[in-house]
């Protein structure tokens, strides 16, 4: 038996009811289905917190296929909700819907100079690194995860790495050279990484040998691929740092460009404990 077409379904209709058209076609039933389906509102935004125009939150679009039935394909956000799922499950999970740039206050010259330098880092195409040190509590963090908010809504890849954490973990399995590999390539290899409190340890002594070798493969790494970018907050400013490792710091430095920023040390800057 022969495979039964639109157009023969068409024709038996017109033979059964001439020119009056008292039926609705396949074709038209298709169209009136796609139509419906993309009208409908989905819930996906309730879930991540990110509304899509184009498929109404429901992650899928619906469209007549070549052969003139109904196909389904995913729509583009699901590439930033991926994102999305992956930051909220990080170290960002707790602050991205609170540190924001809209949050951010400005109420002294030297914040307003913080935000002007991190919007004009998201604006430029061309800016692949940026680095804020200095004062703990001054909105470093803040900021950071502002401009990491922002790639992720562009449909970036977004890491977090936490130095004192991340680093410790790398250095433990460092002599297991495919798990280490593993795990590191993770950092290495991310659209966008933000490496939170740079060369920071837990006991506030200075880095050691271990902790300069992984940032200088870290950071050479990504400087040798220019497509990466780099956001990195730290309690140091790139002199103080330069004293642990001048070549890496100074490659941060001349990268960094006009996109670099230092707090001078000044506790009633500090937000965590003067509000």
């Amino acid at each position: 038996m022969s495979e039964i077409t639109v157009y023969d379904i068409e024709r038996k209709a017109k033979e059964l009811y001439g020119n009056k058209k008292p039926y609705i076609t396949l074709e038209e039933w298709t169209k009136k289905q796609v139509e419906l389906f993309n009208s409908t509102e989905g819930k996906l935004h309730l879930k991540d917190g990110y509304s899509c125009p184009y498929c109404k939150n429901k992650g899928v679009i619906s469209k007549i296929g070549a052969d003139g039935a109904e196909v389904h394909y995913y729509c583009r956000c699901m590439k930033i909700r991926k994102s999305l799922y992956e930051a909220q499950n990080s170290g960002l999970k707790a602050v991205l819907s609170s540190f924001t740039f809209k949050n951010f206050i400005t109420d002294a010259p030297w914040q307003k100079n913080i935000k002007d330098t991190a919007v004009a880092f998201c604006k430029d195409e061309n800016a692949k690194w940026f680095f804020i040190g200095g004062q703990p509590g001054s909105g470093k963090t803040h900021i950071c995860t502002a401009i990491s908010a922002f790639y992720l809504k562009q449909g970036f890849q977004v890491k977090y790495m936490n130095w004192c954490e991340d680093s410790k973990r790398l250095k433990g399995v460092i002599n297991d050279f495919l798990l280490y590999e593993k795990e590191f390539s993770l950092f290495k290899k991310a659209q966008v990484l933000y490496i939170d409190d740079f060369l920071k340890t837990k006991g506030g002594e200075e880095p050691t040998k271990g902790d300069i070798n992984l940032a200088f493969e870290l950071i050479n790494h990504r400087l040798m691929n220019s497509g990466y970018i780099t956001i990195i907050s730290s309690e140091k400013s790139l002199r103080e740092l330069g004293a642990f490792d001048e070549g890496t710091m100074s490659r941060i430095y001349q990268c960094t460009g006009q996109y670099k920023i230092t707090i001078g040390a000044d506790k009633r800057k500090n937000f965590r404990i003067v509000h």
